[in-house]
């Protein structure tokens, strides 16, 4: 199993809050939140890392550790994720599984756990969401037990049943199929703007087969505004994590 970190973004959200700095690079516990993931991770055995840098990307690289892989979207100004996935197109060459998840997330480890035990129920791919975050949820999906049926910015609160995680796993069994969709979106059809999760979506004919673990009750937060980040160090204040 490798994984890859998405950390090319501005995160203009928030970026007048922390002196501009990559959102991953904030510090919960003296421990940078990319830092804190690597950690994660290789606490599950998985020790191929990538990340995939773009704005400030030198203070990134001087943070991590000689072992992690990075590749770097110049044009992270003006493209969305599925630009930056293309830039590390290496990683998929071969038949494993492969974490793809967002730099700026603090999760509990449970969220990790979920996400890697459950890996055999599907031959396509899983999506972490959360059912207890619908009224003001970013990314919404919306799905019947395990499988998800709809997805956007633009779900009403009534077709929500669930925000996006930021975090998904490829299984190796579908990672050519994976690939050869992202060389279409990015290279042919110069769909930049879109999110590298589109590439799921285009690939799979039946949306069903996209794998949803819903992890409701495990703390996590995406650091988009300085409310996130307040929440974040709350938590591990009163959790004593």
């Amino acid at each position: 199993m490798k994984a890859i970190l998405m950390a090319a973004g501005v995160g203009s959200r928030i970026s007048r809050h922390i002196d501009g700095k990559p959102k991953c690079l904030l510090e919960v516990n003296g421990q940078t939140l990319i830092e804190r993931t690597c950690q994660l991770l290789r606490k599950f055995g998985v020790e191929d890392i990538s990340v995939v840098v773009g704005y400030k990307s030198e203070l990134i690289i001087d943070q991590l550790d000689e072992n992690i892989k990075f590749y770097k979207n110049p044009f992270y100004r003006v493209t969305n994720s599925i630009a930056s996935l293309w830039f590390a197109r290496k990683e998929l060459d071969t038949k494993v599984d492969v974490i793809i998840l967002n730099a700026d997330l603090f999760f509990e480890e449970k969220a990790l756990s979920r996400l890697i035990d459950n890996k055999n129920k599907s031959n396509n791919s899983i999506l972490l969401a959360d059912s207890s975050r619908i009224i003001d949820a970013d990314y919404r999906f919306n799905y019947e037990g395990n499988h998800l049926l709809k997805y956007g910015k633009d779900l009403s609160i009534e077709e929500t049943t669930g925000e996006y995680v930021g975090v998904g796993l490829l299984s190796g069994s579908m990672i050519n199929s994976f690939k050869e969709s992202l060389i279409d979106l990015v290279e042919l059809k110069e769909e930049n703007d879109l999110w590298w999760e589109n590439v799921i979506y285009n690939n799979v004919p039946n949306e069903n087969l996209i794998y949803i673990e819903d992890i409701k009750g495990i703390f996590w937060a995406e650091m988009d505004y300085i409310e996130d980040y307040e929440r974040t160090l709350q938590y591990v204040k009163e959790h004593n994590t």
